[in-house]
């Protein structure tokens, strides 16, 4: 499967080669039809996407693989850093925590859309969404 760039509105998933050009890139074969929708970049090689029906890849330019993501609810925003791990946010207040263990699912007390999610590493991370909701995680 190729990358739709069409599906992620303003991002291309692509292969940076210079200041103008992106080149679409092969996703596994276990990604059927589930589109990535948002990214988050440690390093060219270190990646995380996240999308459609629970998707999440991992990689960059030495390739792509799929992480079970345990859910089916689309994931629509990823921020992590080196210190602190991965967490995705999206549909139906869904929060995932990627540590050395994998990814697990964080309860956060909320049914609404979770749409946004920064932080510093180290520090505080903010998380926004639907409804008004705006949560507060403190990493550890």
């Amino acid at each position: 499967m190729i990358a739709r760039d069409y599906k992620v509105p303003g991002v291309s998933v692509g292969d940076w080669r210079d200041e103008s050009t992106f080149t679409a890139v092969e996703l596994p074969a276990d990604v059927g039809d589930r589109a990535p929708l948002a990214l988050h970049a440690l390093t060219e090689h270190e990646i995380i996407a996240v999308g459609e029906d629970g998707l999440i890849l991992r990689g960059g330019r030495d390739g792509w693989t799929v992480e079970p993501s345990g859910v089916t609810e689309d994931l629509l925003e990823v921020w992590g850093s080196d210190s602190d791990g991965f967490y995705a946010v999206g549909e139906q207040g869904r929060i995932l925590f990627r540590g050395e263990q994998g990814w697990r699912v964080v309860d956060s007390g909320t049914d609404q859309t979770l749409r946004s999610i920064h932080g510093q590493p180290g520090g505080r991370i903010v998380i926004g969404g639907d409804g008004s909701a705006l949560l507060e995680v403190i990493a550890r």
